[in-house]
């Protein structure tokens, strides 16, 4: 991936609000970052360019919060991401190449623009839920296909082996599980 390959990234990319979107090329062109932040953190896609023949090269995906995390207790002083405050970083190094890689290849930014937000409503769930209320349909999915099969292999197990299914699992169970996650 080249520097005028995020160009993938410009016009007509849609980030909800309060978030936003920032992009970040090193001069050396060994670096892309691909942000989408907001009041708790920020969502960071960094890709490291492979080939001319693979411009999506190899990635990790790392998270800065502006609070202590389940993951991170101790501030890292000075984070350039959450403009200059204290953060608490958490990253991960392996595994987000197979939900990035088809949709930097198809030049799809709106795609990965789209799952950084999902990742970020994932990390930061109380932000988006001053109510209480659940998601409203189609915001970001809920429940996947991958859940419905899990509940409905717990029932399965219970049943043989005796053992009482919470309700809420018989009621996902029960769910037609169509909703896929982006990166199946």
């Amino acid at each position: 991936m080249s520097g005028k390959d995020l160009v993938l990234f410009d016009g007509g990319i849609v980030v909800p609000a309060p978030l936003s979107m920032r992009l970040w090329r090193c001069p050396s062109g060994t670096l892309h970052r691909v942000i989408v932040d907001g009041p708790p953190g920020a969502v960071e896609l960094q890709i490291r360019p492979g080939s001319p023949s693979d411009p999506t090269g190899t990635m990790s995906l790392e998270y800065h919060s502006c609070q202590p995390t389940v993951y991170t207790r101790e501030a890292l002083p000075g984070c350039a991401l959450l403009g200059g405050a204290a953060c608490y970083p958490d990253g991960i190094a392996l595994g987000p190449e197979a939900r990035f890689r088809v949709w930097l290849r198809a030049r799809d930014g709106q795609a990965v623009i789209d799952e950084l937000v999902r990742l970020h409503r994932v990390r930061w769930p109380r932000e988006y839920d001053m109510t209480g209320a659940p998601a409203r349909s189609g915001e970001f999915p809920v429940l996947t296909a991958e859940h419905v099969a899990a509940a409905r292999l717990r029932v399965t197990l219970d049943d043989k082996l005796g053992r009482e299914t919470p309700d809420a699992v018989r009621r996902i169970a029960q769910r037609p599980g169509t909703e896929v996650p982006p990166w199946s």
